[in-house]
């Protein structure tokens, strides 16, 4: 039996009921990974990952359309939804798992 990603997508709009102007538009895209990689974090190692776990705190330093990235302080627990090609070895987060 052929496995299927489950895909939803939900959004959420805040409006300021006096003007109708949208305040806030929060647009949510939940994928089911099929796969699942832990990431040493390296200056060199390209990756697939379409979205980032990170289990211990810390700073995730992310190569992103090939600009570099700091997320500062992210939480351990955290599902950061991009698409890396690379987690520097400048990361102090630990426990990063890549999905996809």
């Amino acid at each position: 039996m052929a496995s299927k990603a489950h895909k939803a997508l939900t959004a959420d709009f805040l409006f300021d009921t006096t003007t109708g102007e949208l305040l806030v538009k929060l647009v949510t895209l939940a994928l089911a990974a099929e796969n699942a990689v832990e990431i040493t974090p390296s200056d060199v190692t390209v990756l697939t990952a379409c979205a980032l776990y990170v289990g211990g705190a810390g700073s995730v330093v992310a190569t992103i359309g090939g600009v570099d990235v700091t997320f500062a302080a992210v939480p351990a627990g955290t599902l950061l939804p991009v698409k890396a090609t690379k987690v520097k070895a400048a990361s102090t987060a630990t426990s990063i798992v890549g999905l996809w």
